[in-house]
């Protein structure tokens, strides 16, 4: 039977499908971050209220396939990589803005998940 994480993996791969067409260089970065962040923040708060047990360790293999294929992106180009350390942090810090929302996403989503649980379990009773 397949973990949860891994369920939490394919889910975060699925929403990367879905969002790549929104990342286009037309389209305003600071548009972007917000689309990704509240995207993977939502897909968070559901990974969690279906799996509570996991809470926000559901985040990171959320992100997992995102950071995956950014590495992808760095190691394959064709041509040489220019580093520039200012421009270079300031998209990690976005990046980590989408761990973080995605971590929050999945245990504010656990918190639900266990409350939901409790009174379903008390209306049983």
């Amino acid at each position: 039977m397949m973990s949860d994480y891994w369920k939490a993996y394919l889910v975060g791969a699925a929403l990367f499908v879905v969002l790549v067409p929104f990342n286009n260089p037309h389209i305003s970065e600071g548009l972007l971050v917000f689309v990704d962040t509240g995207a993977f923040g939502v897909a968070g708060a559901a990974a969690g209220f279906v799996w509570p047990r996991r809470g926000w360790r559901l985040g990171p293999p959320l992100v997992a396939f995102w950071f995956l294929m950014a590495l992808c992106g760095i190691l394959l180009a064709l041509d040489a990589v220019n580093w520039e350390a200012a421009g270079d942090l300031r998209d990690l810090l976005l990046h980590a803005m989408i761990v973080v929302a995605a971590c929050l996403g999945a245990e504010v989503g656990a918190i639900v998940g266990r409350r939901q649980g409790r009174r379903t379990a008390a209306v049983k009773d």
